[in-house]
């Protein structure tokens, strides 16, 4: 991203979850990813900067985010997906909530929030789903997900679940976007940039970068 001339890049899906290979519909097999890329075509594809650092597709704090680096690379050969899901099921019982100031370009929500993802993919970590046709790979937005505390812990299945099935219909679930988000907490908290540990921040500045890179899809 740094480059004048940016060269055409090929994205070749060999992660477990596999998110932005899902957005931009490349098959997991690499063979058939190669072959599908061979003929396809080019688009040009936003990315994001996070305090200055250029990320491909999410960024995210809070619930599960731990999970996607925290997962030992081991256990992810062996057990795919499914080191995430157990990983993901002894962090559920570590769920808190980071009180934030998250500011859009149309408006400014604070609460106490277990979840938050700036992304421009269809689902982060392999379990929070965004809908297709609000998902544009270089529309030049964010989509901004973010979920509330909850104040009966029986009510937190039925909103993990909403964002699973793409039920948006919710009071504890907030879906926006943005071209730019900034971040208060009052305490320093762990990011992730596309499932990679970012450190933990207490103010941060996301902007969208668009035109961004060219990447060869299906």
């Amino acid at each position: 991203m740094e480059l004048k001339n940016r060269p055409v890049i090929g994205y070749l899906p060999a992660g477990t979850t596999n998110d932005f290979a899902k957005t931009v519909k490349l098959p997991k097999m690499i063979e058939q990813s190669v072959a599908m890329m061979a003929k396809g075509k080019i688009q040009t594809v936003d990315c994001g900067r996070f305090n200055g650092r250029t990320f491909v597709y999410v960024a995210s704090f809070g619930a599960f985010t731990r999970v996607s680096y925290g997962t030992s690379q081991d256990a992810k050969n062996v057990f795919g997906r499914g080191a995430y899901i157990f990983d993901g099921i002894q962090s559920a019982f570590e769920i808190r909530p980071y009180h934030a100031r998250v500011t859009t370009d149309d408006a400014v929500y604070e609460d106490d929030f277990i979840f938050g993802a700036v992304t421009n993919a269809l689902c982060v970590g392999g379990v929070m789903n965004l809908p297709r046709d609000m998902v544009g790979l270089s529309d030049g937005r964010f989509e901004v997900l973010l979920i509330k505390n909850v104040d009966n812990p029986e009510d937190l299945p039925d909103t993990i679940h909403a964002c699973i099935d793409l039920n948006y219909d919710n009071d504890n679930v907030i879906l926006t976007q943005s071209e730019n988000v900034n971040i208060e907490f009052t305490e320093e908290t762990p990011f992730t940039l596309d499932g990679e540990f970012a450190g933990a921040n207490k103010n941060v500045g996301i902007e969208i970068v668009n035109p961004g890179f060219d990447l060869l899809i299906p």
